[in-house]
Formats: structure tokens, sequence, C-alpha cells
């Protein structure tokens, strides 16, 4: 019962540095609902990599959603649409369920860390299909973003699941100062794990003070374009509003420049609710 409503003091203060709990007002509590979140799919998304690395039978997470609006171990928010004022559709998408589907429980996913001699990684293919293709591991400096390719190694793996490929990188990693981007793509292109590996806790990154803005393009069919654009690197970019729909990406990691975030519209979706109410955070944003 503890992990179905809990308080996320140890989680923001491990990850994000002391704070004060008692303090009021809007930015405050903005500020602790986005470090418990994200604070959430760290801790998670760690466990699950260690797991991943294993010979484990299986994987199921507590829990799916949230069965009121608060805090709690669910990826997706609480959605009684017609109940509380607020809520989507089937309930928003949390920062950790954006990263189940870009990494965390991919198919075929790669992450790195630490090892005895320097930094070890693997590749993890769970469908039951040979899987061919390449991953790439990019070192991202936090000053100015300036990408590094590190290797880049050919996949043609048997068919799983449970079939692992390791490989190690050269050198070590500076935590406080970059970050690893670990990227599977198949035989066409198609990319199927995006995975930003830290090897810091963000408290202890030394993040530029980023400015990121947004525009909304036209409606399209299915979806709507969102231009974010950034001066310098931010970590986990997270996008919100009260419009119906969800999130193409969410909390991820942006580099100087501009990227392309669709949003899908659910039934009861309005372009005015979304102009009006999207706003943008970032790590550096509350530190």
């Amino acid at each position: 019962m503890a992990q179905r409503n809990y308080p996320c003091d140890n989680i923001i203060v491990e990850y994000f540095g002391h704070s004060d709990f008692d303090v009021v007002g809007e930015f405050n509590f903005k500020r602790q609902l986005w470090q418990c979140m994200v604070g959430q799919a760290l801790l998670v998304k760690s466990d699950i990599e260690t797991r991943r690395s294993q010979n484990q039978f299986g994987i199921i997470v507590w829990q799916f959603n949230e069965i009121w609006p608060t805090g709690g171990w669910g990826s997706i928010e609480y959605g009684t649409v017609g109940y509380t004022k607020g809520q989507v559709l089937g309930g928003r998408w949390k920062p950790l369920h954006h990263w189940y589907k870009a990494s965390i429980f991919a198919d075929v996913m790669a992450t790195c860390g630490n090892g005895v001699q320097g930094v070890i990684c693997y590749v993890k293919n769970d469908s039951p299909r040979v899987f061919k293709g390449k991953v790439d591991v990019h070192s991202v400096t936090f000053n100015g973003g300036k990408s590094t390719l590190l290797k880049e190694l050919a996949l043609d793996m048997p068919a799983g699941a449970g079939t692992v490929q390791w490989f190690d990188l050269p050198g070590t990693i500076d935590g406080v100062n970059e970050m690893l981007i670990v990227t599977v793509a198949d035989s066409d292109g198609t990319v199927t794990c995006n995975n930003p590996v830290a090897f810091a806790n963000p408290k202890n990154m030394t993040l530029p003070d980023a400015k990121v803005t947004f525009s909304v393009g036209q409606q399209q069919s299915a979806a709507v374009p969102i231009t974010i654009s950034s001066d310098n690197f931010a970590l986990y970019v997270t996008l919100t509003t009260l419009a119906q729909g969800r999130f193409e990406d969410n909390a991820f990691v942006m580099l100087p420049g501009t990227k392309v975030v669709n949003f899908y519209p659910f039934e009861g979706f309005s372009i005015a609710e979304l102009k009006a109410t999207l706003r943008v955070e970032h790590t550096a944003t509350y530190m």
C-alpha cells in the first residue's frame, strides 16, 4: 500500500538535491510535480535496464495508471474525464510512459553503464525475430551540446527473447559534464531505441541555463506539429497541456537547434486550448 500513494521527497532529493517541501506557490508546486515525475522515470529506468541485462523470466510494473489524481507509481495519469476537471481521456502519459516506448520496453533496446574496467554496454533483442541493424553511441557535452560518435556497431542478432550482445566503449564518461545517447536502428533505418543515458544525477550535472521555446503549427489530418527550439543543451524537455491528446515524444534531450514533436488529438480536442495551455519545462528550469 505504501507504494500506491507515496511521498516523493526522497526521490526529489536524491536526483535533484535539497528542496524545502514546506514552501508553497505555483512555481514551487510545478517544480515538485515535474521533479517527482522525472525522478520516478529515472528510478524505474535504472531498475529495468539493470534487470534486462540479466537472465530473468520477465518484468511487470506496478502500476500502469493512477486510480485517483495524485502522485504514484503509475506511468499514466488518472484519466476520468467528466469527473475530475482538467483530466485527459485515458490519462496523460507521464515521462516514464514515454520512456517505456522510446527505450525501456522497446523490443530491441540498448544502454550503457560503468563496468569494472570502463564503460560497458549491451543490446537486447526480446523480439521473436532476427534483428539486423546497428547501434550508435554518442557522447554529448552539456556545455554547447557537442555530439561525438564513440561507437558504431553492426548488429546481426538471433531471434529472442533474451538475446544479448555486449560491447565496451573506449575511455570513461564524465557524468558531470556529458552524457551518452544510445540509438538502435534496423536495416531500413527505423529507430527502435533512442536512449539518453546519464552517468550522474541531475543535481551533480553542470547544466546550462537553456532557453527553450515552442510554436504550434497548423493541424494536419491526424496530428498537430509543435516546433521546439533551444539555444543550448536542455535535459528532459517536457511539454504539458490541458488539451485532449498526447505528445509523440516527451521528457527528451534537446540539443541546440530545433525539433518537431507531433501532438495527437483525442476526442474533445481544441487547438485553441492547446495553444492557450501549452508550456515547456526542463531540468535547468528548476535547478
